[in-house]
C-alpha cells in the first residue's frame, strides 16, 4: 500500500484559515465504511455488478477500496483480495480459503458522502443464497 499518501488531511493546505468552511469543506465528507459478513459467501457476478454500479454512479468520490472476498468455487471456498481507487478495482484471486479460518468477508470503502446505508443494502444482496 502506499503508505502515508494523502492520509495527511490538507496539512499546510490552507491551514492558517482557521476552520473557516473553506479549509476544511474537502474533508468534512470524507469518510469510512466497513461491508462485513461472516459465515456467508458472497456471489460473484452479483458483487461485481454491485462494485461496478456504485463505481458507475460515484468513481470519482470513492477514493480508495479494499477486502478479502469469500465465494464458492466448484464447490470450495475460495478467496478474492479486492483493492482499488475511483474507478479502477482489481479483484485478485488468492486461492482456497484457510483451513480453520472463519470464513468472513470484509471490505472497506474510503470515500466522499458515502450512502452507506444504501451500500449494505446492496451489499447483502449480493450474498449467494
Amino acid at each position: 500500500g502506499g503508505s502515508g499518501h494523502g492520509d495527511g488531511h490538507g496539512q499546510g493546505h490552507g491551514a492558517g484559515l482557521g476552520h473557516g468552511k473553506s479549509a476544511s469543506r474537502h474533508d468534512t465528507d470524507v469518510s469510512s465504511m466497513v461491508l462485513e459478513v461472516q459465515g456467508s459467501v458472497l456471489d460473484m457476478h452479483k458483487f461485481e455488478h454491485f462494485l461496478g454500479s456504485i463505481i458507475q454512479e460515484r468513481s470519482t468520490d470513492l477514493y480508495r477500496y479494499k477486502g478479502v472476498l469469500a465465494t464458492v468455487s466448484k464447490g470450495k471456498t475460495v478467496r478474492y483480495i479486492l483493492q482499488g481507487v475511483h474507478d479502477m478495482p482489481e479483484i485478485t484471486f488468492s486461492g482456497e480459503w484457510p483451513e480453520g479460518k472463519p470464513v468472513k468477508t470484509q471490505i472497506v470503502i474510503i470515500g466522499r458522502k458515502l450512502e452507506k446505508q444504501k451500500y449494505r443494502d446492496m451489499f447483502k444482496e449480493c450474498l449467494s443464497t
